[in-house]
């Protein structure tokens, strides 16, 4: 049996979702212009950019290790 990884879609035009603004805000990219850099791609319709600047900002970058570290 195999698993289904949910994965939403932002940008429909350069298929481009949830998981790389993740990883976009993590490599530090704070502005919509700037992810379409970092992707490698331009807007198209620009439907997605008022989404994708407020994924960005509601996103923290991750500092944080995913896992707690036990203390010696």
């Amino acid at each position: 049996m195999g698993y289904w990884i949910l994965r939403m879609i932002i940008c429909n035009c350069n298929c481009l979702g949830d998981r790389q603004i993740k990883e976009a805000r993590a490599a530090g990219v704070t502005s919509t212009a700037s992810f379409f850099r970092w992707a490698g791609c331009k807007t198209q319709c620009a439907k997605c950019v008022a989404m994708i600047r407020e994924r960005l900002d509601d996103q923290p970058a991750q500092t944080e290790l995913p896992y707690a570290v036990a203390a010696e």
